[in-house]
């Protein structure tokens, strides 16, 4: 039978992991579970109608998970491990909903009424994930009957905070805390539901405190930079990417955030170490090799930029500040008629693209067709006064000013 503290431990688990999305276990969190596995097949055996084979199953499939990740050939190194095999069909939130129910079954049959209960919100929660309407409903129903379950408002917030009701939200997770203080996810998920708002120091002192209470998750240092990044705090941001990483050395996504970070404080070299440490790690989107790309630019590596304007937009085809970016390259190393040709597909895909008309008509200009500069110009003149954009208006006027000042 598997022990209490086991069962204890997997709903901290369970709360801490249970509504993120993908779970991503730190090394400690993975030691532990490897140590779970051996108690649950110690238990489950080969009975596939075992209570607990749900959970068995979610743990081997997290437990690959991370192999995958950071120790692919460990598996290799233990048969064991390697011969267990998931479900074939079914998500790991519905093996997670499994589990907690299995988990809340055992835990009330041991009279832990309280843990059974957050046992099954859980799994509640994980069961209707894409159905938020029908996940309230369970959990209105379960605060009317216990105006005290502090997860029901706890997991009810969560539904309303992926619904984008946020406000109802941050009134599900103040209600939480108040019923348990010390309520780690609900600060952290208040904290997301001010960041939302937009009130980014409200936001802060929520992420402060989950710190405090979490001082070595580097998911939550990510999650405080991130808002102090959106709010202009970019050397406090910076610090908390530090941390983060220190904290998780593999974790990419620090590395791309604070290489932004970077960015915006002009620091290009540093911010071009981090986006190759994101890439190296082996993140690839069409924004890590955008934002790598532009960094070269304003170092003046034209050539290596183009390259990884190339790969974004392999990665995303309708990417129209990357084919007009990739222009600017190009115009910089002399190809002025590959840099037309990717003007002219950003125009074709964004026909009310300002800058691309600007660009366009400035090597129209260098090149002689004065006419069809000074059409593009207009074009682009028009949508700037639409959209609003002044200071890029003033710009183009006067453009416009210089080719009319020449002679016909």
């Amino acid at each position: 039978m598997v022990s209490r503290e086991v069962l204890e431990g997997l709903i901290d688990f369970g709360n801490q992991h249970g509504h993120y999305g993908v779970i991503n276990l730190t090394e400690d969190e993975y030691e532990w579970l490897d140590n779970v596995l051996e108690e649950l097949v110690y238990s489950v055996g080969d009975n596939e109608n075992h209570l607990l084979t749900p959970l068995m199953e979610l743990v081997i499939r997290l437990i690959n998970d991370y192999e995958d990740t950071y120790v692919p050939k460990l598996t290799e190194q233990s048969p064991k491990l390697a011969e267990n095999e998931t479900f074939e069909t079914g998500t790991e939130d519905d093996l997670a909903a499994y589990a907690f129910f299995s988990i809340g079954f055992l835990l009330y049959q041991g009279k832990m009424t309280e843990k059974a209960l957050s046992a099954y919100s859980n799994a509640i929660a994980l069961f209707h994930l894409d159905q938020h309407d029908k996940a309230k409903d369970d959990f209105n129903k379960a605060i009317e009957l216990d105006t005290k379950f502090v997860d029901a408002y706890y997991n009810r917030g969560v539904m309303n905070l992926e619904s984008g009701n946020y406000l109802e939200a941050f009134a599900d997770f103040n209600k939480a805390i108040a019923l348990n203080p010390n309520f780690l996810e609900a600060y952290y998920n208040q904290g997301v539901t001010f960041q939302k708002l937009g009130k980014h120091e409200e936001a802060i002192v929520d992420l402060d405190k989950t710190i405090e209470l979490s001082p070595d998750s580097a998911e939550f240092y990510f999650t405080r930079g991130c808002v102090k990044g959106s709010s202009g705090q970019h050397e406090s941001a910076i610090a908390d990417f530090d941390i983060a990483i220190g904290l998780d050395p593999n974790f990419f996504k620090a590395y791309v955030v604070r290489g932004y970070a970077k960015k915006r404080l002009g620091r290009n070299e540093s911010a071009l170490v981090d986006f190759d440490e994101a890439i190296e790690l082996g993140i690839e989107t069409y924004e890590i090799f955008y934002f790598r790309a532009t960094t070269k630019n304003e170092l003046g590596q034209h050539e290596l930029a183009i390259l990884d304007f190339d790969r974004a937009i392999e990665l995303k085809s309708d990417f129209t500040e990357a084919y007009n970016l990739r222009g600017l390259s190009k115009d910089k190393l002399g190809q002025h008629e590959e840099a037309l040709a990717d003007y002219s597909e950003a125009i074709r895909i964004k026909p009310d693209f300002t800058e691309a008309y600007a660009h366009r008509a400035a090597i129209m200009a260098d090149l002689g067709n004065v006419e069809e500069a000074r059409n593009n110009l207009q074009t682009a003149l028009e949508h700037a006064e639409q959209q609003g954009q002044q200071e890029l208006k003033i710009f183009i006027e006067e453009k416009l000013q210089e080719l009319n000042n020449l002679a016909p």
